[in-house]
């Protein structure tokens, strides 16, 4: 619901109120800033440090109070004034390493009170674009506001939803299923250019060689691989590239996940939803690009309640329930292949170039993207 322009929740009819609600949200989440790792718990990550990352300052804090009355009136569904606002200091959460994520309680002067995440991005990994774009749909998460921090870094206010996702529990992974099949059969507005998203998806592959060739020569000289051995998994895995260059030219592409994972899933109790967050990058991706890979994080869980088998008939079963041409298990088998192995290539590209570059300590990386190397080399096409 739009906040009413004219009601009691805009600021400028009273300075006092705006100064006092920007400096407590500032004291709010102040006290999680950079001497905590950028909010990240530092027991639970133990090898990323943004302590000295100019875009981890603590200034991202001061939000200001028009857009925290805007992102509240959204909340409850009216104009508000705001009396104060708390950290919710057991739910501090953490949507992956491109972000940090809070939570904060806003009481109204009416008594009313709202949480809500409050998201900053610490790279140029736009979101709000996204939510705009989409917002309604019942299975993301519900976005209030957006703004920017001084290095102009995107912060978003969304919908708090506090239950991660239950792979031990069947409804849960129905409902997980449910929201890909809908979400990859949904039109997208006339902004996403397919075209333009295919161009730029293909395009990508052709960073991926230089980060492979940065991980081998690394545990070459780090980690002890035997110099033949590297320089023919190295050679099979360009090779690998180029087939899925040539694969993806011939593939359908549709309304997708970018990073499709478990932790990216929570739950909304009171719709029985699985409420997907973590937008950026949202847009045109390889058919089932995202079912295959949330069929395959959750099968390898220890406590996922279906064999992923199981899920992807489930899958199919629902999304054929929306298309008007069926798709065979065996199509969905054979593409899955392909967007598994991308998927893969895509988080190592990430890892070597954007994601951790000099803040990854050598035994993560050895211990990270050897795994993922190691599975490429078992992923044939």
């Amino acid at each position: 619901m739009p906040v009413d322009e004219e009601g009691p929740g805009r600021l400028e009819q009273n300075n006092d109120q705006g100064k006092r609600v920007a400096n407590t949200v500032k004291r709010a989440l102040g006290q999680w800033s950079c001497s905590r790792a950028g909010g990240v718990d530092e027991a639970a990550v133990e090898s990323i440090n943004l302590s000295d990352d100019p875009a981890a300052s603590d200034r991202w804090c001061e939000i200001d109070a028009q857009v925290l009355v805007e992102a509240t009136s959204r909340a409850l569904g009216r104009a508000v004034e705001i009396a104060e606002v708390l950290p919710f200091a057991e739910e501090r959460t953490f949507f992956g390493l491109n972000s940090t994520c809070h939570v904060i309680e806003v009481t109204t002067t009416g008594g009313e009170s709202a949480r809500m995440f409050v998201k900053r991005a610490l790279w140029d990994r736009p979101e709000a674009t996204h939510y705009e774009a989409l917002r309604g749909l019942s299975y993301l998460s519900e976005f209030y506001a957006t703004t920017k921090d001084e290095s102009g870094r995107e912060i978003l206010l969304l919908e708090y939803v506090p239950t991660l996702l239950d792979l031990g529990n069947p409804t849960h992974v129905d409902a997980l299923l449910h929201t890909f099949a809908r979400l990859n059969t949904m039109h997208l507005p006339s902004d996403y250019d397919r075209d333009e998203h295919v161009r730029k998806f293909v395009n990508e592959t052709e960073q991926w060689q230089g980060s492979i060739r940065k991980i081998v020569d690394y545990f070459v000289a780090s980690a002890g691989w035997p110099r033949e051995q590297a320089a023919r998994d190295y050679d099979r895995l360009v090779e690998r590239i180029e087939k899925i260059r040539e694969l993806l030219g011939s593939m359908t592409f549709w309304p997708d996940h970018n990073d499709p994972h478990a932790g990216n899933a929570l739950w909304r109790e009171n719709s029985e939803d699985a409420i997907l967050v973590d937008l950026h990058g949202f847009g045109y991706k390889p058919r089932f690009y995202g079912a295959c890979n949330i069929i395959a994080a959750c099968g390898r869980h220890p406590r996922c309640s279906l064999p992923m088998r199981s899920m992807s008939e489930r899958y199919i079963e629902l999304i054929n329930e929306r298309l008007s041409s069926p798709v065979s298990l065996e199509a969905f088998r054979i593409e899955s292949l392909v967007s598994l192995n991308v998927h893969r290539f895509r988080h190592l590209h990430w890892s070597v170039e954007k994601r951790y570059r000099a803040q990854e300590s050598e035994f993560f990386l050895r211990r990270r993207e050897s795994n993922r190397v190691s599975e490429l080399l078992a992923l044939d096409l």
